[in-house]
Order: structure tokens, then C-alpha cells, then sequence
């Protein structure tokens, strides 16, 4: 019983290697795992998500997917109306300080709506 297992019924080191990937291009592969990551966590915060991976990629062009990221003159994408769902009218890629100033607003409206 030399073989050990680890979480499958394979010994270690019997296994190949397989690599699932859609697209043989890096930047299209991060691209539809970015989609995947999106589409999966709209689903977990049980918002509606209707984007197709064309409409991704028609929301996210190539010249703005490069500078997507957290810093302050980075992009992402963002619902218009967080009201409604994921769809590709309703998507928008904006700076994050300008999302972070429409949360803001959006906060402190709440705030005076539940104060009145």
C-alpha cells in the first residue's frame, strides 16, 4: 500500500495533466474566465444576468479591457440602473472614482429617503 490518494482514487502522479482552455490567446483566455468570475457572482448575489460572452466582449473592447483594475483611473464595469439586471443596456465601463462618487450619491440619498 505504497500508493497514497489524495482526494481522488488516482494514485498522485498517475493523473495527466489536462488544460481546459477555450482559447489558446492568454488575453482572451483571462478574458472569458473574467466573464465566468462575473457571471457566477451575479448569480451568487441572485442578480438577473443576461450577458452573452459576445456582449462581454462588445462591453469590454480590447483597448479598455488592458486598463480594467481597483486603482483610482482604472475601469470596471458597472450596472446604469443597479436596480435592474445584467443586460448590455444597462452595463456601462466607467472609471472606479467615478462609480465610487455615484455610490456615494446613491448612499446618501438612501440615507435622506429612509431620515424623511
Amino acid at each position: 500500500m505504497s500508493e497514497r490518494f489524495r482526494y481522488a482514487r488516482t494514485p498522485i502522479g498517475t493523473r495527466r495533466s489536462v488544460h481546459l482552455r477555450r482559447f489558446k490567446d492568454p488575453v482572451q483566455h483571462d478574458k472569458y474566465y473574467a466573464f465566468l468570475k462575473h457571471q457566477s457572482q451575479a448569480r451568487y448575489r441572485q442578480e438577473p444576468y443576461a450577458l452573452t460572452w459576445a456582449q462581454w466582449q462588445r462591453v469590454w473592447p480590447a483597448e479598455l479591457w488592458h486598463r480594467r483594475g481597483r486603482a483610482p483611473h482604472s475601469l470596471r464595469l458597472i450596472r446604469v440602473n443597479p436596480n435592474k439586471g445584467w443586460h448590455e443596456k444597462n452595463c456601462a465601463v466607467v472609471q472606479h472614482d467615478t462609480h465610487m462618487s455615484l455610490i456615494t450619491l446613491a448612499r446618501l440619498h438612501a440615507k435622506r429617503q429612509t431620515v424623511i
